[in-house]
């Protein structure tokens, strides 16, 4: 939450930058993403978890490839955990969701966090998922949606160009707030740096993004041509999944109703919480692979193993 000297959605640097700026700092991007593995350990030990964090099931994007996957390997090692096992992150919302899910079923798994966007259709086979299509694009998320956020209405106060970097970048963490009121909200106050408000409703804002929720339409209909037939059901995952627009627009798309009854937030950090009890022998009434399947994997005449 500091004004300056941050660095944003490292795994998205992680496919093509070797290495990043940080104040006067230069790290490696692995350096730098293993601070973020050893605050996850830090904050588990404050909470009161007994057993030290030195294995994990990591989730990562699902057109991750070579490089980014062994990056992630080498940087949770950095911080001394092991890595059980790398599983796509539309994988694991689709565990999370798998009591709901029948068998035979077909899932569109739309994941729009913070740096990267995922869309994925797995079919539910005899307890495991099958990869049946997956398209995404490395670089768009909420991040970019606060630099849209934050051109559409920089100006309306006047005086930006005189704005501190200090008092930039408080602004834009007050926008990132407004955007998130303004998934549950009709309309938010924003404060700009020479003390005026102005009220900004959700028309006004989802107007400033259209540009990017339409970006996010080739990536479903590719996989929809992809992999054709009905999908049963729409998980959505990921904080810019829960704005309203982004929900309707995909849910017209795939004709189909978003599934709820797991927290966006939380749905791809909850299946890898179902993976791990998995490995780990503690959970085995679930319906659940620990892995997907791709269809060159598996072949024409294979049987799918459950986990």
């Amino acid at each position: 939450m500091q004004p300056g000297n941050r660095l944003e959605a490292v795994k998205r640097l992680f496919a093509s930058e070797d290495e990043v700026t940080i104040g006067k700092n230069t790290l490696r991007v692995e350096e730098v993403a293993a601070l973020f593995f050893r605050h996850m350990q830090q904050r588990a030990t404050a909470a009161g978890v007994l057993e030290p964090l030195d294995a994990a099931v990591v989730t990562i994007p699902a057109n991750s490839r070579g490089k980014a996957r062994y990056r992630t390997k080498v940087s949770a090692g950095l911080a001394g955990i092991e890595v059980l096992a790398l599983i796509n992150e539309p994988t694991a919302a689709a565990m999370a969701h798998a009591r709901a899910l029948g068998q035979n079923e077909r899932i569109l798994v739309f994941d729009w966090g913070g740096g990267t966007l995922d869309v994925t259709v797995l079919q539910a086979i005899e307890g495991t998922f099958i990869e049946q299509a997956s398209r995404g694009i490395q670089r768009l998320g909420g991040m970019d949606i606060d630099r849209e956020f934050f051109k559409a209405v920089r100006d309306l106060a006047g005086g930006s160009e005189a704005w501190s970097e200090a008092e930039r970048n408080t602004f834009k963490l007050d926008l990132e707030r407004a955007k998130i009121q303004l998934s549950s909200q009709s309309s938010t106050q924003i404060r700009y740096p020479n003390g005026q408000f102005r009220e900004v409703g959700r028309a006004e804002f989802e107007e400033a993004i259209r540009p990017l929720v339409e970006r996010t339409r080739e990536p479903v209909e590719t996989c929809l041509r992809d992999s054709p037939g009905p999908i049963d059901h729409l998980v959505m995952v990921g904080g810019s999944s829960k704005m309203p627009v982004i929900q309707r627009f995909v849910s017209d798309i795939v004709r189909t109703d978003v599934s709820v009854g797991i927290d966006p937030m939380t749905a791809i950090a909850e299946g890898a919480a179902v993976a791990s009890g998995i490995l780990a022998g503690t959970i085995d009434d679930l319906a659940s692979p620990f892995r997907v399947f791709t269809p060159s994997e598996l072949g024409a005449s294979a049987k799918v193993p459950v986990l």
